[in-house]
Order: structure tokens, then sequence, then C-alpha cells
């Protein structure tokens, strides 16, 4: 409980999930004329844990009564369970940066295209996608919103991603002390491909009620120069062995660095110009080409890091364990000297090599699963 006046004047919070994915905060605030407004910063889904299905395809209150949203950014551990409310009956305003709100319909695609292995099916429809888009309203950083006769909110720039927000949310009540909460969202401090501005003098002092900050990096230094100078020796070094390089690219932001990378070693001359790269996913594709030509408010500068030559492939849209695709995968894939693929990251494609190197897909040909063991041994 977060208490001004715990008679009549007070806020609840609820944290739906205390672990990294699936950040969602429920608050109920009490005011001392009776009546109870409630709100939610960030609807995520959980991710990269078993049994976690039905969790994602409910949630256990009366979204009716919900009087508006915030979203800090748009990750799907973030904003992933906006459909899901919606298909409960969502129907407020839901709170972001004008950046986010452009790159929503991207990253909320996840949800009605990929099959959650528990339910069976994606954990919501394109219908609920829709109409949790039509929910979403767009602002200004810096800019004061009022969703509340007796709450406002501002959103600070964060360089945890394109859009991405630092939020701030004042709660007031003539002739008592204002509850004040900071909720960083996952935060970065800097961010290559455009400027993060640090909140105003007047906020930084401020005396704020209640903070809640991501802390999923708090132990690591990651502005040491070392972990980028490892990545590019490592990468170097594979290429120059002849080996196609994996780049498990989680979620959007990331994708678009490794791109980064990439083009600042070809200009300095640390890999190959004609360096060949595939992109796997139809959403990291379509990122990209928001990235070069939206209006994210990007440095004009590093636009061209997106210009950067390139082919397409949706994994997700692929059979891979059809036998009779094995070689034309395999053939495909090595073609390429580096592979960028958020699908890496849970394992599929990697079982897959794994399985026809050791020769566990009994159905591909003898000729194939030798080719398989030489290529799996380049991507290890």
């Amino acid at each position: 409980m977060i208490v001004k006046d715990k008679n009549d004047f007070y806020a609840n919070r609820y944290m739906r999930h205390n672990k990294v994915t699936g950040s969602f905060t429920l608050y109920s605030v009490h005011l001392p004329n009776g009546e109870n407004v409630r709100f939610f910063v960030d609807a995520g889904i959980k991710q990269g844990e078993d049994n976690i299905g039905f969790y994602n395809a409910f949630v256990p209150f009366n979204t009716e009564k919900i009087s508006f949203g915030i979203l800090t950014h748009a990750h799907m551990d973030h904003i992933g369970m906006l459909p899901v409310l919606a298909h409960q009956g969502l129907n407020c305003p839901v709170f972001t940066s004008y950046s986010t709100d452009d790159l929503m319909g991207i990253a909320l695609n996840d949800t009605v295209t990929i099959r959650d292995k528990d339910l069976g099916r994606p954990i919501a429809s394109e219908d609920d996608m829709e109409r949790a888009l039509d929910l979403i309203i767009g602002t200004s950083y810096k800019k004061q919103v009022k969703p509340h006769k007796n709450i406002r909110i501002v959103f600070y720039s964060n360089g945890h991603l394109v859009g991405a927000a630092v939020v701030f949310i004042v709660i007031t009540y003539p002739g008592r002390e204002p509850i004040t909460i900071l909720h960083t969202g996952d935060y970065k401090d800097k961010n290559v491909f455009f400027n993060v501005e640090t909140p105003p003098k007047e906020v930084r002092e401020l005396n704020i009620s209640n903070i809640v900050c991501e802390s999923t990096y708090g132990g690591v230094d990651s502005t040491d120069p070392m972990f980028k100078k490892c990545l590019k020796n490592n990468t170097v070094e594979a290429l120059n062995n002849g080996m196609t390089v994996i780049y498990p690219t989680f979620a959007q932001g990331r994708h678009q660095e490794a791109l980064y990378n990439i083009k600042m070693w070809k200009d300095k001359g640390f890999i190959p110009e004609d360096t060949a790269i595939v992109v796997d996913g139809k959403s990291s594709q379509e990122y990209n080409m928001m990235y070069r030509y939206g209006d994210l408010g990007i440095k004009k500068i590093m636009k061209i890091y997106f210009s950067i030559k390139m082919s397409g492939w949706n994994a997700q849209k692929e059979n891979l364990f059809l036998p009779e695709i094995v070689k034309i995968i395999v053939d495909f894939l090595t073609d390429f000297n580096i592979i960028i693929s958020k699908s890496w990251i849970d394992g599929k494609l990697m079982k897959y090599f794994t399985d026809i190197s050791l020769g566990i897909l009994a159905e591909a040909s003898e000729a194939d699963s030798i080719k398989s063991q030489n290529i799996f041994r380049r991507f290890k």
C-alpha cells in the first residue's frame, strides 16, 4: 500500500508477476470523496518459462473497471497481454509515447501469429489485437497528460529502446500531500540511435513517494567496452575460420544494435564488405523498415545502418521438421556468414541442427546427415 492518509487517501499496488518477464502493475487509488480509480502500468506476457500459457491467456480481475493504462515500451514482456485485456472487455485509453504507438502494430502481431505450446493456439485473435490498438493514445515526451482529474502522468525519454519511457505519475487531492510514483520501465541512459534527454531538474528534485525500478542488469556494467570488443573479436575470428555466426536477438532493439555493430565493423575493415547476412523474422524486417523510414526520432546519420545489404527469411513460416526440406534449409542458411534471428533464442532451430547432426531425424538421407554434421560444427 502507498499511504498518504490510510483512512481515505491511498493507493494499493498489485504486482502480477515478480520476475523479469511479465511486467504488469495494477494500481487501485482510493480518493477522500469515496471514488476508486484503477489503472495499470504495462501489461506484459511471461516468457521463457514452462506452463505459462494459461497465465498469459487471462487476467484475474474485472478489466471493465480500469480507468486507463500506461505502457513504458513496446517489448512483449510489457505489452503482450494488451489484446487479452481487450478480449476481456478493456475499454479505456492506454497512454504511451508516440514512437511506441507507431511500433505497437508490429509488436502485438506476435500475440496472434505465434502458437502457445500450452494453449495450442495464439494467446489472442486478430480482432483482439485490433481492439487493443484502438485503445492506444500516443503522447510527447515531457508533456503532461491528465487521464483523470486527480491524476497526471508525464513520459520522459529512456534509452532502452526507441519510444521507451520513464513514467512519472502524480495523484493529487485538495488539501492533501500528493502521491508520487516513478516507473523507470526497462531503463538505459543512452542509445546509439537517438538522444536520451535527462528529466529536468525540477523533476529530479521532487520528493517521490515510490519508485518502481527495473534491475535486470543492476549488477552488470553494460557500458564496459570489453563487451563490444569480445563480440567483435569473436565474430571476426569465426568468419575468418569459415564459420557461420548466429546472433540470437530476442527483442526489438537488440536486432538493430547488431546491424549497427556489423556495419561499423565493415566500415572499419574488421570484416569483409561482402559479408552475407540473413535476417529471420517478418517482424524484425518490418522493424528495420520503420527504423529507416519511420518518424521514430532516430538520428538521420544512424538510418544508414539499416541500408546494409541483407536477405530475409521467416523461419516461423517453415515446417523445419519435414525431411524433404532439410537439404533446402541447410543449403540456404549456410550461404550466409551471419544469421540474425529471434527464432534461435528458444532453441527450436538449434535443436533442429543438433538433431540432424546426430542423425536423430531418421528420414534424413545419410548424405544430408553428414553435411549437417559439418554445418553444425560451423555453427558451434
